[in-house]
Parts: structure tokens; sequence; C-alpha cells
């Protein structure tokens, strides 16, 4: 059984055109990784990823699981979050062995080299991914991450990112349309700059 983490940090130590090595801290083990262009880009998919977290929280819906895999050629790492809303059991596994598919069954890693497991605090996965989101931006811009990602027209989760930061959105029973205040998003960009 894992023990409670007190202190997560994720970091991504370089980024060039199609690859990026990230490194999560976990207390004092640190798992770190180069990930190739042909998966999720890493911050990118953990943005998108506690965000949806934040999402099925917030409307009731717990508890749920979540993976996400990061290619590394050849081999994957894959992290799987298992949420009550408040505490992430945070297991990720590392294969030197390619996968075949990009949407593989979570169950389908036989005999991974290395295996972690981790209980963090919800809210403290998502301080340390913002604050990784923060810096991205600060030091790259959106067009700039996205160049070095792999020229794509928007591998940054901007919208995910603004739930992160506390965006709103209203929804329209009668048009069954959502909305959001494009003045509020720049402003919390701005907020963070």
């Amino acid at each position: 059984m894992a023990e409670l983490v007190k202190h997560i940090d994720v970091k991504v130590i370089a980024m060039g055109n199609g690859w990026q090595t990230i490194e999560l801290t976990f207390d004092e083990t640190r798992v770190g990784f180069l990930a190739s262009y042909i998966g999720d880009c890493p911050l990118s998919s953990l943005i998108t990823l506690v965000a949806k977290i934040d999402e099925e929280i917030q409307d009731g819906e717990t508890p749920f699981k979540h993976h996400i895999e990061w290619f590394q050629e050849p081999g994957v790492m894959q992290l799987i979050i298992d949420s009550d809303g408040t505490i992430d059991d945070i297991i990720i596994n590392r294969t030197g062995r390619d996968m075949l598919g990009f949407d593989f069954n979570v169950d389908e890693l036989k005999d991974p080299e290395d295996i972690y497991h981790f209980k963090v605090r919800h809210e403290d996965l998502r301080n340390a991914v913002v604050a990784e989101g923060t810096s991205m931006l600060k030091d790259f811009g959106l067009r700039g991450y996205n160049d070095n990602w792999n020229d794509g027209p928007d591998n940054f989760p901007v919208a995910a990112f603004l739930l992160l930061l506390g965006n709103e959105v209203t929804y329209s029973e009668e048009d069954e349309v959502s909305f959001s205040r494009l003045d509020k998003e720049i402003d919390l960009l701005k907020s963070i700059l």
C-alpha cells in the first residue's frame, strides 16, 4: 500500500521538435523519461487529464479511473490514475517494448520493467501541473510550445488549462450549448504571466 506523498513536482526538462523530456517527482522518487511525438505530449496530456478529473469531481462522478500513455521509441510509459475526488492513486508502468496501438487497454501492459505506485492529494497534483503549465507558457508561449513539440496547431490544451485556472462555463438548457467569457479567459491567462 502506497503512503500519501507530501510533495509532488512536474518539470519539463527539455523539449524539441517531436519530443519532450519530463520528470515527475513524488517526495524523493523521481520518474523521468523522454517521450516521442508518436503519442501524446506528456505535459499537455497531464493538463487535460487533471482537468477531466476536476470536471468529474464537480459533476459528482467519483470514483473513476483514467490512463494516458507516452511513447519512447522503443517502449512506453503508462500513467493510470484512480481517483476518489480527493486522493489520486497513481500507478506508473514502464516497459522497453513498443505497444501496437495508441489506445490499448490498461490491462494489456504485461510484465512491465518498472512499476511505481503513489498516492497524492488531487489538489497537489493539480497545483504541480498548473505550475509547470504556467512555466511553459511563460518560457515558450502557445505557438512556441506547439512548434517545439511537433509543429502542431493545438498541442497546448488551452481550454483544459483555463479550466484548471478556474474558468467558468455556463450551459443553456434552451439552446443546448455552452458558453464561456473570452474577456474572463484572457484575464485568467494574464493573471499567470
